[in-house]
């Protein structure tokens, strides 16, 4: 081959990369996006994460007779730290989707959970009225933790306000999760609450 042959093909092959360049860039590669909605799985899975705890010391008592030096009441105090947990039940929560506008009805607050926090209890969580108390079985004191704890739990549930700020908090949540997508159009979704 002669330098001219090498001259023409080395032009040709410039020529045709120019061409190349100049047809990739008027045609734009497709891209296939993936557009994420709000998922309700997921906004169960944070309401459940964004409950509130709230600590009670709590005195349970026992009362019973002691026949031995006649009939007489006899009384045990259990003084202990109880940890309450309120949200809502994730279960409960509805949500409707139209184009960018979305409907989320968000259940009522409620007690979750009650745990003895067993770090609490020492010798000096248990007390008697007597310097010779009679004995007090475990099913005395289980028993009568149990019904400490259903006090505990009427009382929170009967805390207006707490309440409603359990189920605020579970709102807010779910705000702020669906304020972090766009519709397809680029719209935001709009959000209508009802809050039982």
């Amino acid at each position: 081959m002669n330098k001219r042959t090498l001259v023409k093909i080395g032009l040709l092959v410039i020529g045709f990369l120019v061409l190349l360049l100049f047809v990739v860039s008027i045609f734009p590669a497709r891209t296939n996006y993936v557009i994420k909605e709000p998922q309700l799985e997921e906004i169960k899975t944070m309401c459940a994460l964004g409950t509130t705890e709230i600590d009670y010391n709590n005195v349970a008592h026992v009362e019973k007779e002691d026949w031995f030096f006649g009939k007489k009441q006899r009384k045990m105090w259990i003084e202990y730290k109880a940890i309450v947990k309120t949200g809502i039940d994730v279960e409960e929560l509805e949500m409707e989707k139209k184009g960018n506008k979305i409907r989320i009805t968000i259940p009522a607050a409620k007690v979750l959970s009650i745990v003895c926090d067993l770090d609490s209890f020492n010798e000096e969580s248990f007390r008697t009225s007597k310097a010779f108390p009679i004995k007090f079985t475990a099913k005395d004191q289980n028993t009568s933790i149990s019904e400490a704890n259903k006090n505990i739990r009427e009382a929170t549930e009967n805390n207006k306000d707490l309440m409603r700020d359990s189920q605020l908090r579970a709102k807010k949540i779910i705000q702020n999760y669906i304020d972090e997508f766009t519709t397809a159009d680029g719209l935001q979704y709009e959000v209508e609450w009802e809050l039982k």
